[in-house]
């Protein structure tokens, strides 16, 4: 492209032979087409051939000036005026009449448009490929790295709140656990500094080549764009995946050992993952009748124990896979709902004997699920019904949402913790109306819901799908509370005390 100011440069001052006879005759012409410096006979035949013709030729001084006070002839040390093509270096005009005699004489504008037709390819690879890619490859390293202290703040949090619901016995655990934490912070927090430093590196050699490369482009210079073109192009690899640590989980727990509670602080990109447990058909490993009278309820603790409780009977059993009684613990009230704690401990819900619904029977008649801190000091409403029954039962996902039996619409209710309503399931597969009863939720993170009017055990997985389970196939009539034991076997308990086990996922 020719510049907008066209300068007349006089032959005397820059002459240049001809590029087309072999008389060495200087050439008054230039033909833009051909790219050639012609003398007035050969600007004349160029316009005879048909070939030709139509070529732009103009005066040689008319052609876009050239940036050359970088090159200076070997031989004199003057500026150069032509580049000798046999010997491929600069020379000045005293060498067009004595070393240099009779060898071919190229003018700087064909070396210029030839160096930068080299150099293009790369250079439109560096700036509309490598650069964006390698910018585009920081910014997610940022975002990562902001996520990754994000959650090691809020891990440090959830770490604090459990400490202080924990016995006094836990604080040097918990101090290891932060100091550990911390220490990993350190040592991932570097792999993410050390990652964008050398992306950082690659960026600025980029931007460096394109800054030469636009200010040769720019001047127009040749020698710069000769000592670009020897120069290493940074055309990095791209689209290869950098081993940046993973964000880390943690799952509060029942521990007992700093071995322990280094197990539940999982971070995958150090701990290999346990191998994850996966639905199969499910099959009855177990059927008796429980010892109890009365509607049987059940929960299993920590300890992988299995108590059962009758609504008519004031004593809780023991039982083994087989229904056999292991241990009897007697107790003041009939139990209506029980409910194992991490530390081992058993809750009772009493059943209701007035007629008149008293005012402390929440559960049934008043329709609040109440969350409540480890030591019974704090208290918080997180939903109420609509009526009689619409709180029957409630679980909560280490999500933090909870899953609530609403009995007063036929329907299970799921919500965050602020109490708003995320889902209502209504409905079964089949299009049935729901009639759930017991909650409870697996180790792969599904809830498994009883529906009483269905006679059916369903799941309901991460996405809030509901799909059966086992049912009137698998025997199943009436099913009321549900309890997983370590492995993976599903416990359904019966209004007429009846009690089945179920193998429904692999180990």
């Amino acid at each position: 492209m020719l510049p907008s100011k066209l300068v007349h440069f006089p032959y005397a001052q820059r002459p240049v032979p001809c590029n087309v006879c072999e008389d060495e005759v200087p050439g008054e012409y230039y033909c833009q087409e051909c790219k050639q410096t012609l003398c007035p006979r050969c600007e004349k035949s160029h316009k005879r051939v048909a070939a030709t013709k139509n070529h732009n030729i103009v005066l040689r001084g008319q052609v876009g000036d050239i940036d050359t006070t970088t090159l200076t002839c070997t031989d004199h040390g003057d500026q150069a005026s032509f580049h000798c093509e046999k010997c491929n270096i600069p020379v000045c005009i005293k060498c067009v009449t004595g070393n240099h005699q009779g060898h071919k004489m190229v003018n700087f504008t064909e070396i210029f448009e030839k160096e930068k037709d080299l150099l293009q390819d790369d250079i439109n690879k560096i700036k509309y490929h490598v650069l964006p890619e390698l910018k585009k490859t920081n910014e997610e390293i940022k975002t990562k790295k902001e996520k990754y202290e994000t959650k090691m703040k809020d891990i440090s949090k959830d770490m604090e709140d459990e400490h202080h619901a924990r016995l006094a016995d836990l604080t040097q655990i918990h101090d290891d656990r932060i100091k550990t934490l911390g220490t990993m912070q350190v040592a991932n927090v570097a792999k993410f500094d050390c990652h964008s430093k050398e992306i950082n590196t690659k960026i600025n050699s980029c931007e460096d080549i394109l800054s030469k490369f636009e200010d040769a482009n720019r001047k127009r210079s040749v020698g710069a764009l000769m000592k670009l073109a020897k120069m290493q192009m940074p055309l990095y690899k791209i689209g290869s995946t950098i081993d940046l640590p993973d964000l880390p989980s943690f799952e509060p727990g029942n521990v007992n050992s700093i071995d322990a509670v280094l197990g539940k602080l999982h971070v995958r990109s150090s701990l290999s993952a346990p191998k994850p447990s996966r639905l199969i058909s499910p099959t009855i490993v177990s059927s008796f009748k429980s010892p109890l009278q009365g509607s049987t309820s059940i929960c299993i603790t920590m300890n992988d124990e299995v108590w059962l409780g009758g609504d008519e009977s004031m004593e809780l059993v023991m039982v083994d896979i087989k229904g056999n009684v292991l241990r009897r613990r007697k107790i003041q009230n009939r139990p209506s709902v029980l409910a194992g704690m991490d530390c081992g401990d058993i809750i009772i819900s009493p059943r209701n004997d007035s007629s008149n619904r008293p005012e402390d029977t929440d559960l049934y008649f008043h329709g609040r699920v109440v969350r409540v801190n480890g030591d019974g000091t704090k208290a918080k409403q997180i939903y109420k019904g609509s009526g009689d029954y619409s709180a029957i039962h409630a679980v909560e996902k280490t999500d933090g949402n909870t899953y609530i039996i609403d009995g007063a619409i036929c329907a299970v209710r799921v919500i965050n913790k602020d109490g708003n309503v995320l889902s209502t399931i209504t409905r079964t597969p089949s299009g049935q109306t729901v009639g759930p009863v017991g909650l409870v939720v697996d180790k792969m993170g599904n809830i498994l819901c009883a529906d009483w009017n269905n006679n059916a055990v369903y799941i309901i997985d991460r996405n809030q799908q509901m799909r059966e389970l086992v049912g009137r196939s698998h025997g199943i009539q009436y099913p009321r509370w549900l309890a997983v034991d370590k492995h993976n076997n599903l416990w359904i308990t019966y209004d007429a005390g009846n009690v089945h086990v179920v193998k429904y996922s692999s180990p």
